[in-house]
């Protein structure tokens, strides 16, 4: 019971946050000349209308597969990366250096870089998307892999484990909270890099709505492309919460 009124409470809470947001912007449009900032109503409206052409549908599905692919592919370089600078501090220290260098570059820097490397086509989205979920992964993964309690690495060592054994019944598994949230985290990164991509070079997707309304002066839809693109952004660090959470109880 105690479980079912705090879910309850958290659904209560976050109604009431999106009600008020919603107030705040009818308020705030209310008082501002339309073309720049639209009611929710106008809002609802635009995404309507974009609703009965099947371009909209058609940018969603582009921009969530390159998301997915470029995810994915960040995702497995970075829980590698974390795993190999956090297994040996000998080539940690020889690696750590650059990796502190890319991790200063932001992925919209790389993004006209990735467009003469892979061209105007999908490679150069996964490539820009694929680096900041690196990024961020590694970082994680690191991190959860330098937080092991050193008693639980002395426990293995005196019950005879090998390096290799102890780093993968211990060390990783120690680190996987940090691993979980650092991928959780990337999701939003991996979106940010993906309107970053899309913005500059696509001829398809939320990112390019977004810029070919605002050079048409639709406000209404470039702000109902951008709310899509925050809702896209929320659901998939649900399903990504409840995969997380259906893993752990079956690994239980």
């Amino acid at each position: 019971m105690p479980s079912e009124h705090r879910k309850s409470a958290h659904y209560l809470l976050g109604a009431i946050s999106v009600v008020a947001g919603l107030t705040i912007w009818a308020i705030a449009a209310w008082y501002t000349d339309s073309a720049l900032l639209p009611t929710p109503v106008s809002v609802l409206k635009s995404f309507s209308e974009m609703t009965q052409t099947g371009d909209l549908y058609q940018s969603v599905f582009d921009s969530a597969s390159r998301v997915i692919i470029g995810y994915l592919i960040g995702t497995l370089a970075g829980i590698s990366t974390g795993v190999i600078l956090g297994g040996s501090k000998l080539i940690s220290e020889l690696l750590s250096p650059l990796f502190d260098f890319f991790k200063g570059l932001p992925p919209i820097a790389l993004v006209p870089i990735a467009i003469m490397w892979f061209g105007i086509g999908e490679m150069s989205k996964y490539v820009v998307i694929a680096y900041i979920v690196w990024i961020v992964v590694a970082v994680s993964t690191l991190s959860g892999l330098r937080e092991v309690p050193t008693i639980r690495i002395k426990i293995g060592q005196i019950m005879g484990l090998s390096h290799f054994q102890i780093y993968m019944k211990i060390a990783l598994p120690t680190a996987m909270p940090y691993i979980f949230l650092g991928m959780r985290t990337a999701i939003g990164f991996a979106y940010v890099a993906l309107v970053s991509a899309e913005l500059i070079g696509a001829n398809t997707g939320i990112g390019y709505l977004i810029m070919d309304y605002r050079f048409s002066l639709q406000t209404s839809k470039m702000i109902a492309a951008i709310v899509l693109l925050g809702v896209l952004g929320s659901l998939t660090q649900m399903l990504f919460d409840i995969i997380i959470k259906r893993t752990r109880l079956y690994l239980k």
